[in-house]
């Protein structure tokens, strides 16, 4: 019976490493004083980290701005999140990888307690890809902008020389006619 339930423990555990590695955001489990306990595989995939660089490790040295304490704010979030209605809200962050690279992160944190320690897990995804492609949406925007001014102009110009462009028309057609008229008239 004893065999049985250590069989199923471990099946339990594999099962839950399995769901947690193929998660695509990266899950750290944060002690209260900001150590990370455990993480999952696309934590270690996000900040290009070796399978023992992390654990122990304190999850500030993941935020680029520590004097900002992005940490107490997102701690004092997950605070008034447990105390209120439950609102999960991403935090936009800059983030630093192991080897030092920078990336744009959203994050959320959210209180745990695993066997009456309280703990917290750190979801993070890397947003490089979407901050990219607002980037270039924006500039296609600017360009659109851009365009449709240049097209106002020509319009504008367009519109003033036809303005120019008809009295002088008006008058150089009356000017023609009377020299026909004049040539006609002095041939007589």
């Amino acid at each position: 019976l004893l065999g049985e339930q250590n069989r199923r423990n471990r099946e339990t555990t594999q099962r839950l490493k399995t769901i947690l590695d193929s998660v695509v955001e990266g899950i750290l489990i944060v002690d209260a004083t900001g150590i990370v306990q455990d993480f999952n595989k696309s934590a270690a995939e996000i900040l290009r980290a070796r399978d023992d660089e992390l654990v122990g490790t304190s999850v500030d040295a993941m935020f680029i701005d520590r004097k900002s304490t992005v940490r107490h704010k997102l701690l004092n979030r997950c605070i008034n999140i447990s105390s209120g209605v439950l609102r999960y809200d991403y935090t936009e962050t800059m983030a630093q990888r192991r080897d030092g690279d920078s990336f744009p992160m959203e994050i959320i944190v959210s209180p745990a307690n695993f066997s009456s320690e309280m703990s917290y897990l750190y979801i993070f995804r890397d947003i490089t890809r979407r901050k990219n492609a607002e980037k270039a949406q924006k500039k296609l925007e600017e360009d659109l902008r851009e365009a449709l001014k240049l097209e106002a102009i020509g319009h504008l110009a367009g519109g003033i020389a036809h303005e120019i462009n008809t009295p002088s028309q008006y008058i150089r057609d009356n000017l023609k006619f009377l020299n026909d008229s004049y040539g006609s008239l002095s041939r007589m």
